[in-house]
């Protein structure tokens, strides 16, 4: 689904992915228990940051489709992260950072999840997640690919990237192209550079 001012053509299909990426992300947060208190997870809490700004944005201009896959890059980075080794202290801010920023589109969960690990006060009246400038710049960022509103591939690319660009790379990309062949390419939503949905039928 795109912005409120944008034609969509609903699909159930894609709650299925929805559905995945809470369920991973509720796993990781709540049963996660061993820790690394060397690990460096540098570049995991600045694409933390990275998603405050972009969400932070995105809900303002109510982009809520697009607000959603940063969420679901840094939940999958951050069960890399715990495989590989995390501090407790920077697997809790990376946790607190998702779940706020989750709480606007799903609430429930959001707050269920905040009690969860460990807070005593309500999600509902903590303030929204601000980022760090240091942390967020950047050449290249994650562009999330989606094939009739499910994840199919994860791309990086110029932060600067144009639109053309965005469309022509995705539409190219091998693990696309096993979702898209022989299909009718109806219509192709770009928002550059964190998101291309190719609706096929």
């Amino acid at each position: 689904m795109g912005p409120p001012t944008d034609d969509a053509a609903w699909d159930t299909n894609g709650v299925d992915g929805t559905l995945r990426f809470l369920d991973r992300l509720w796993r990781v947060a709540t049963e996660t228990e061993d820790f690394d208190q060397s690990a460096d997870a540098s570049e995991l809490l600045a694409e933390a940051h990275r998603a405050i700004k972009k969400v932070t944005e995105d809900i303002d201009r109510f982009h809520f489709n697009t607000a959603v896959p940063p969420l679901m890059t840094v939940t999958n980075d951050l069960v890399e992260r715990v495989r590989e080794g995390i501090s407790r202290k920077d697997f809790d801010e990376v946790v607190e950072i998702l779940t706020k920023l989750l709480a606007p589109m799903a609430p429930h969960i959001a707050h269920e999840l905040w009690e969860r690990t460990g807070h005593d006060t309500m999600l509902a009246v903590e303030a929204w997640p601000t980022w760090d400038p240091e942390l967020v710049e950047r050449d290249r960022v994650t562009m999330v690919v989606q094939v009739n509103g499910k994840l199919r591939d994860r791309i990086e690319v110029d932060a600067g990237i144009s639109s053309a660009d965005a469309e022509t790379l995705a539409l190219k990309a091998e693990k696309v192209q096993q979702w898209i062949d022989g299909k009718d390419v109806k219509r192709v939503i770009v928002r550059e550079p964190n998101l291309v949905n190719i609706v096929v039928g």
